[in-house]
């Protein structure tokens, strides 16, 4: 099942987020058919995450922010 939507993609990341967080961010690589969503605080410096994805759902990468 694609994820093709942005609410779908934050939907599936937050399943991977493991920070508190107050705002999220999603970027397409429509050519690489991966999504990046970025779980943030506003006014934090450090503490974000990112979930990488395929168009699939499948979680390829989480970076966290220091």
């Amino acid at each position: 099942m694609k994820v093709v939507d942005e609410e779908a993609v934050v939907n599936r990341a937050k399943q991977e987020c493991t920070i508190f967080y107050t705002d999220t961010e999603v970027y397409d690589d429509i050519p690489g058919e991966m999504w990046r969503v970025l779980f943030y605080s506003k006014g934090m410096l450090g503490g974000c995450q990112e979930v990488y994805m395929d168009w699939n759902g499948i979680t390829k990468l989480i970076v966290c922010g220091e």
